[in-house]
């Protein structure tokens, strides 16, 4: 480091000292909604990287459009730049999932009545690539990629004919590799959802029975580990009204902790699903209601490298029902509006929150929100204050130290602006940040 950006530096210390001397102030998180580009009329949140830097936005219509192909693009929090997802020959293509440095995306191709659907894998260096899916059915996508990119996991299904649908593993060396069912009756049929980052546990669901209408099929929440094809059976919530259908939708980075939902009754012994949080030593264990609304239905989508932060939404009727909801084991169930509102951060009036996706420390949350004046599907993003820079919810001088240190190391957190570089622009702006709270 130059004599120059020192002296620079310790200048922007003094700067930043003086404010930092004014003591503790709460970090206000940022809510932003996401808008449709022209020619679309639906922009949703799909996926969030676990360093909480990017989000997957799916452009999406209401119905077909010509010369409006569906697509995609990732989105940089940091620096607001922008990368555009499309299949080059037109088809339609609905990302689906991000790897942790946002190098691979995976997802969909192609679609509408009775048209075959495809798995694709998105890189930066080589496109858009149709990795078809298993041989069985004709409708096939990618749920859910490792962190470093390298194993993706999706489900091939059929639409004519009978029922079927089988989960799979995916990498570019080996190919396609199919998942077990729970039992091989007459039918498979079963999904893969997602997979943690390290790449060794695979989540979804399995079935036992042949789907026909009789009393002897039961679906339950499932995992396929180390590679395995074979999956385990997690079980089912308790629920006297229904002897099956938990799925399994995220785990922590390692796998060992798994959330997802299921049929289970509410307080009153009327029906609600239920967001459901699995490890070994325990089982499948429900997490419980929202206290505010105990009757309504919650699902769990998306967990914390931990698995202690698990993020999802309540439905208790229509639209306006809608709630993004957030668990932990200190707080329970609490929605997002809720949060926010401690902070003095409002969603608008308007704006009803369902799909809904975490970060690997569980602070920056997206998804799905229904603008119900308008009748159209947004983006949502709520993260932290860039100014809180050691995510401890407060602005104060430990953020301004921990900056500093991190950029005489030249470590990468300190690329504040993120343009690649590590300089004293970065240093710039986040003493405006610290400056003005966020």
């Amino acid at each position: 480091m130059s004599n120059a950006t020192k002296k620079l530096l310790a200048l922007a210390a003094a700067c930043v000292g003086v404010t930092a001397g004014a003591g503790l102030a709460s970090a206000q998180s940022i809510f932003q909604v996401i808008e449709p580009d022209t020619g679309y009329d639906y922009a949703v949140v799909q996926d969030v990287t676990k360093n909480g830097r990017y989000v997957l936005v799916s452009l999406q219509q209401s119905q077909t459009r010509p010369g409006f192909p569906l697509k995609g693009y990732i989105l940089d929090l940091k620096n607001g730049q922008r990368t555009n997802i499309s299949d080059p020959g037109g088809a339609d293509l609905n990302p689906l999932a991000i790897s942790e440095d946002a190098s691979v995306v995976v997802g969909s191709l192609g679609g509408g009545p009775l048209a075959s659907t495809f798995a694709f894998v998105w890189t930066n260096d080589t496109g858009v690539t149709n990795i078809g899916g298993l041989s069985a059915g004709n409708i096939s996508y990618a749920t859910g990629v490792s962190a470093n990119g390298s194993v993706v996991v999706g489900t091939t299904g059929a639409n004519f004919g009978d029922q079927y649908q089988q989960g799979w593993r995916w990498t570019e060396s080996g190919g396609f590799v199919p998942l077990l069912d729970l039992a091989e009756d007459t039918l498979i049929y079963g999904s893969a959802e997602d997979i943690s980052a390290d790449g060794s546990t695979v989540v979804g669901f399995g079935t036992v029975g042949d789907q026909d209408p009789d009393t002897d099929d039961i679906s339950s929440a499932v995992f396929w580990a180390s590679s395995g094809t074979t999956p385990t059976d997690m079980g089912n919530l308790p629920s006297p009204l229904f002897t099956g259908g938990a799925q399994a939708m995220a785990a922590s980075s390692d796998g060992s902790v798994i959330v997802g939902f299921g049929p289970a009754l509410s307080p009153t012994n009327n029906f609600a699903n239920r967001g459901f949080r699995y490890t070994a030593s325990d089982g499948l264990v429900s997490l419980g209601s929202l206290p505010s609304n105990p009757e309504g239905s919650l699902y769990a989508f998306d967990c914390s490298s931990d698995g202690n932060t698990v993020v999802g939404y309540l439905i208790d009727g229509g639209v306006s029902s809608w709630r993004a909801v957030v668990w932990t084991p200190s707080t329970g169930w609490r929605t997002l509006n809720t949060i926010l509102a401690a902070q003095g951060v409002s969603i608008p009036n308007n704006l009803f929150l369902r799909e809904t996706y975490c970060s690997g420390d569980g602070k920056t949350i997206a998804g799905w929100a229904y603008n119900l004046s308008q009748n159209r599907y947004k983006g949502y993003i709520s993260r932290p204050c860039p100014a809180d820079f050691n995510r401890d919810g407060q602005v104060d001088f430990f953020d301004y130290l921990d900056f500093a240190s991190a950029f005489a190391s030249e470590d990468a957190s300190a690329d504040f602006n993120g343009d690649s570089q590590i300089d004293f622009f970065d240093y710039l702006d986040f003493a405006a940040a610290f400056s003005s709270g966020c």
